[in-house]
């Protein structure tokens, strides 16, 4: 969870049923056909009112898991999960439009209403992991992955200290701007 600067409550789902009631009208994807999905709400300060509530889901149970969400300076809420197939609302100019591998990332950023300011995938052949921690966001709204990768492949830019797969797994740390270009 994050809470904005109004004192509203953002709080990541990482398994939500197809019947899950707290979707709203304006959610980006009102409904899902897994099991298991992941899923954005926003809860007033006082807790009393659902505020907004969607689905970020490629309908496929197997790529549920850990969800995270911050919220930035300006009140834009960056969340973090995963996919597996090329259903979920990708927006034009990210950079990674289709799904790469097995189970990637999905990095979405939202205004405080809960419109879509980007979705891109994120991820290489194998298979991208997230934990509940794995996401910051630095002061000037730039996304900040840090996970683990399980192949070689994950997309790699400019200088950095380990430029090609080490291992059976390895940790990946991704920096994303805040336009999601």
């Amino acid at each position: 969870i994050d809470i904005d600067s109004e004192g509203n409550i953002w709080a990541g789902i990482s398994n939500a049923s197809p019947n899950f009631p707290h979707i709203t009208e304006n959610a980006i994807q009102t409904t899902t056909t897994a099991s298991m999905s992941p899923a954005l709400i926003k809860i007033s300060a006082d807790g009393t009112t659902l505020l907004y509530g969607t689905f970020l889901s490629d309908g496929v149970s197997t790529s549920a898991g850990p969800t995270t969400v911050r919220v930035d300076k300006k009140d834009n809420v960056y969340f973090l999960c995963h996919a597996s197939k090329n259903k979920i609302p990708v927006t034009n100019g990210v950079f990674q439009p289709k799904v790469a591998g097995k189970i990637d990332f999905v990095i979405a950023k939202f205004d405080s209403n809960g419109s879509l300011i980007f979705c891109s995938f994120l991820g290489g052949p194998g298979n991208e992991e997230v934990e509940t921690h794995s996401l910051e966001v630095d002061t000037a709204g730039n996304a900040i992955v840090a996970a683990y990768t399980s192949a070689s492949g994950y997309p790699i830019v400019g200088n950095v200290v380990q430029t090609t797969f080490g291992g059976m797994i390895d940790g990946v740390l991704t920096k994303i701007s805040s336009d999601g270009s």
